[in-house]
């Protein structure tokens, strides 16, 4: 997607396939050098994150989820209580309110076994809807991600990270 939302391309996943036999076809043709490439759990490959750094110069933020047991596992242990790059987001809207804390950690010395993996963001998040008077029991960890060079600039969540060759200059 471009910067205004646009799709730049799409590729129709042959029949007796999935789409990480076509991750590395469909951004291959693409300039990618110093872009931060994100993508859902599926794609938490350790080829992938590769095929990103190694050959197309790019960087990453990977969702890691069960699909990958012993990442998860490692990611989930870390001391994210002792984090203390953290920050706090508050929202209201459309009947509910939300807190999300992200967190981030560095862990290119922690063993993590993933490619050129430089730092670890977990979000959790607790929600409340106000429309329904729910109380506030409604809490959800989105668990740790995996992220390769990403320069310190804020989004809508929150997400921190640090670049694995060197920091990369702060957005306004």
């Amino acid at each position: 997607m471009t910067g205004d939302g646009r799709t730049v391309t799409q590729l129709r996943v042959p029949d007796k396939t999935n789409e990480i036999t076509c991750f590395a076809v469909l951004l291959a043709p693409f300039d990618l050098t110093g872009v931060t490439v994100t993508a859902d759990a599926l794609h938490t490959q350790r080829a992938h994150a590769r095929f990103l750094v190694e050959e197309k110069k790019a960087h990453y933020l990977l969702v890691v989820k069960a699909n990958q047991p012993e990442l998860h596992r490692r990611l989930r242990s870390l001391p994210w209580k002792d984090v203390t790059a953290r920050r706090h987001d508050r929202e209201i809207g459309h009947g509910r309110r939300e807190i999300r804390v992200t967190r981030a950690l560095t862990v290119t010395d922690l063993g993590l076994d993933f490619p050129y993996a430089d730092q670890a963001v977990r979000i959790l998040r607790h929600r409340t809807h106000d429309r329904y008077r729910q109380p506030p029991d409604r809490l959800r960890d989105h668990g740790p991600d995996l992220a390769s060079g990403i320069a310190p600039a804020p989004g809508p969540t929150g997400q921190v990270a640090v670049d694995h060759r060197e920091p990369a200059p702060l957005r306004p």
